[in-house]
């Protein structure tokens, strides 16, 4: 978390490149050092056995059990919302956002599930519903 910190202060007078801050090229020392820090913990919270009650786990399982559904609205949201009406802002804007957007992406993938449940996406053919990844 210390050196995601870093990153963002100390890359913050990055250039611009096609209207998107280049946080990751070239890769430097404090880039390398939080991308291996994220992997490692990654890996052990991979391997660590989290009861499956755990109250936080729950948003992470609905979503990678969604997850061709939430690729593809994740996809959309970016192509046609964020890049047309949001403007460049700093690191903290863009983390505030990116949470906002991962309970929008919870919420939605939520409703989802329960519409299937429900039987409303029944009707649709297998192949559209396999390709929307609702199947």
């Amino acid at each position: 978390l210390i050196f995601s910190f870093l990153l963002f202060v100390i890359k913050q007078g990055q250039d611009l490149r096609n209207g998107y801050v280049e946080l990751f090229y070239p890769p430097d020392l404090t880039y390398l050092v939080t991308a291996f820090s994220w992997v490692f913990l990654c890996m052990y919270l991979f391997w660590l056995e989290l009861p499956g009650d755990l109250i936080l786990a729950k948003p992470f399982r609905l979503l990678g059990r969604n997850s061709l559904f939430v690729y593809l609205l994740h996809s959309a949201v970016i192509s046609f919302v964020f890049d047309s009406y949001l403007e460049q802002g700093s690191g903290v804007y863009f983390a505030a956002i990116m949470a906002v957007f991962f309970v929008f992406l919870t919420i939605v993938t939520l409703a989802v599930q329960r519409f299937k449940s429900k039987g409303y996406f029944d009707g649709l053919p297998s192949f559209v519903r396999q390709i929307a990844g609702i199947r």
